[in-house]
């Protein structure tokens, strides 16, 4: 997880402690599980209607750029998604 998270503040030149802000900032406002999951999803959609907006020559290579912090909001909102739930097993 370390390595992944210094990477990923390698990778987004320092933008990965917004990213982080904004996944701590959903989690501290949602009330219920799928609010959590609303807010820190959100996001990822907005990204994907952008894109979806953009000319595919231009949209594909600015897609790969954005690929790998959208995966890591989702994995930050899934790991705090899982902590609030609890182990269930």
């Amino acid at each position: 997880m370390d390595k992944f998270h210094a990477f990923m503040m390698r990778y987004t030149l320092g933008f990965g402690r917004v990213l982080t802000a904004y996944c701590n900032w959903a989690e501290s406002q949602a009330k219920g599980q799928f609010d959590l999951l609303l807010l820190g999803l959100g996001p990822i959609f907005a990204l994907g209607l952008l894109l979806w907006a953009l000319p595919a020559w231009i949209g594909k290579p600015i897609a790969f750029v954005l690929s790998l912090p959208a995966l890591y909001i989702i994995f930050l909102v899934l790991r705090a998604y899982a902590s609030r739930g609890g182990k269930r097993g």
